[in-house]
């Protein structure tokens, strides 16, 4: 099972509307397992997944911790 990232509520916004980063002042816990590199499962205050991003502690920008590389896209019914 893939490292797991839970957003501080409200943070949901940006990963749904597309925004390709995860900040690290947006996360209220993270697994301890997680290494450079790896790809993580991140999840809203309430447990919803939003995405899988990859983990990278030595961002250019130091704020920015996860770069999403998958989303949940809602489907229409037909």
């Amino acid at each position: 099972m893939a490292p797991s990232v839970r957003l501080i509520p409200g943070k949901e916004k940006r990963v749904k509307s597309r925004h390709p980063w995860i900040y690290r002042s947006d996360i209220a816990e993270a697994d301890a397992s997680c290494r450079p590199g790896d790809v993580v499962s991140i999840y809203s205050h309430r447990g919803r997944f939003l995405a899988k991003a990859l983990y990278n502690p030595d961002s250019f920008k130091k704020m920015m911790t996860y770069i999403i590389i998958t989303q949940v896209v809602a489907m229409p019914c037909s």
